[in-house]
């Protein structure tokens, strides 16, 4: 069975939501990144950063067993492996792939940075929160008209919808205003309607309880990140 390491943050919870669809037994084996688990040596075995999620897979490619490490990378493995939520071949393959690397490579940089300056709005100048706004407000406004006339990012749904909508969660509930984008708003809607998207993102360990206030370090002197 697969197992993955992971905890409640939105690349912990991309992974269970295509699980979750893609209808494959996982076992999950939560590390709690606040009490600094990730960064034993026995889960850099799996995660050479000493991060989540990692994802172990004892039946991989010709039957041999494989760790697949990044969020992003676990959907795409995942997509592969079942020959769901990614096209085997052809242009429509590649549309997802495109939205899916724009998601790691663009949206998550941005959304990063505006999630942080909520968070601490002391940390940063005016010039840079100004600057990391207006990236943000791009990128939600290409998302916007891309899903114009289109429930899913590419149509159907996708490992591109998995790896954005767990981000906008976290976005929202850090305060992005999704009123002045109605198409991408109504994805997330639909999105949460969902109830295997719903599962993987609300499923959480046992008696968890979120502390109050985001440390700035972790046991062992390790800074986040």
């Amino acid at each position: 069975m697969i197992e993955l390491y992971t905890w409640t943050t939105n690349n912990g919870r991309k992974p269970i939501v295509a699980l979750e669809e893609m209808g494959i037994p996982y076992r999950l084996q939560w590390l709690d990144i606040w009490k600094g688990e990730t960064r034993s040596a026995e889960h850099k075995q799996f995660h050479p950063l000493g991060m989540i999620p990692a994802l172990v897979d004892p039946d991989g490619p010709g039957g041999e067993a494989v760790t697949v490490w990044e969020s992003v990378m676990i959907l795409i493995y995942l997509g592969e492996k079942t020959g769901k939520f990614l096209p085997t071949q052809g242009a429509k393959r590649l549309e997802v792939l495109q939205w899916t690397v724009f998601h790691t490579a663009s949206v998550t940089p941005s959304m990063d940075q505006f999630m942080l300056f909520r968070r601490e709005p002391d940390i940063a100048s005016p010039t840079l929160k100004e600057m990391v706004g207006k990236r943000v407000t791009r990128r939600m406004e290409m998302m916007n008209d891309r899903l114009t006339g289109r429930e899913y990012i590419c149509d159907e749904l996708s490992i591109a919808d998995m790896a954005h909508y767990p981000l906008f969660v976290v976005g929202i509930a850090a305060g992005l205003d999704l009123g002045p984008y109605p198409h991408l708003k109504a994805w997330c809607d639909r999105m949460a309607a969902r109830p295997k998207v719903a599962r993987g993102i609300t499923i959480m360990p046992e008696g968890y309880v979120a502390p109050a206030k985001r440390p700035t370090e972790i046991p062992g002197g390790w800074p986040l990140g």
